[in-house]
């Protein structure tokens, strides 16, 4: 992170037998490592994977049209035809615009989330754990991010796509969804005793089958 010259990177990446380069840079390094993929002739070679923050709209916007078809995982999808994430975008648009980052919609619908506990809770905060409580009830059949309930721990339990870059509004490019993983909470599916029983993820465990303690 924050190196100008990727050249030695690149290379070794080319060299590499790997079938897939997962990316989980962001803002200004996320950009200059997809320009630097290009320019080198990556493209095709191997497959390339992103984070959500990776292929970001503040990603996209400083590598334009090149972007186009990127494929990459994340909570959040622009593109994703469902009325409040349309509503939402489009409101975006017009007030700023540009596309929607993925930052932005965190920021909305934590703003959404606490005006929707505030409602519940006789619009006073309170007691802080009481608050919590009311914040932890709050569910969502539907979000900038899909449905979203909270489990026994507080973590968020919501849906996963898998993105692909598109041209949008304008010609613009935006993720859209090509396949959606639901209800995905903290553990990946497993119960907390389950996960907190597994070793800790490392280069020798990553939870795929074989590896001593997996399900």
């Amino acid at each position: 992170m924050g190196s100008s010259d990727l050249a030695p990177f690149i290379s070794q990446l080319q060299r590499t037998p790997a079938d897939a380069v997962f990316v989980g840079l962001i803002g200004a390094d996320s950009v200059k490592f997809l320009r630097a993929w290009k320019n080198f002739g990556m493209e095709g070679r191997m497959m390339l994977l992103g984070s959500d923050p990776a292929f970001d709209q503040a990603v996209l916007r400083g590598v334009g049209e090149d972007a186009v078809g990127l494929v990459s995982v994340g909570h959040f999808a622009e593109g994703r035809d469902n009325p409040e994430t349309r509503q939402f975008s489009e409101a975006f648009q017009q007030r700023f615009q540009k596309i929607p980052s993925y930052y932005a919609a965190s920021g909305y619908l934590a703003a959404d989330w606490t005006a929707r506990a505030l409602q519940a809770n006789g619009g006073k905060v309170g007691e802080a754990a009481d608050f919590v409580r009311v914040m932890r009830s709050i569910t969502y059949q539907d979000s900038v991010f899909g449905p979203i309930t909270v489990d026994e721990r507080g973590q968020p339990v919501y849906d996963v796509y898998l993105r692909e870059v598109a041209a949008g509004p304008g010609g613009k490019p935006w993720n859209t969804v090509i396949d959606t993983f639901p209800d995905i909470g903290a553990t990946g599916g497993l119960t907390y005793d389950e996960y907190l029983s597994r070793p800790i993820f490392s280069r020798g465990f990553q939870g795929l089958p074989g590896q001593g303690n997996d399900r």
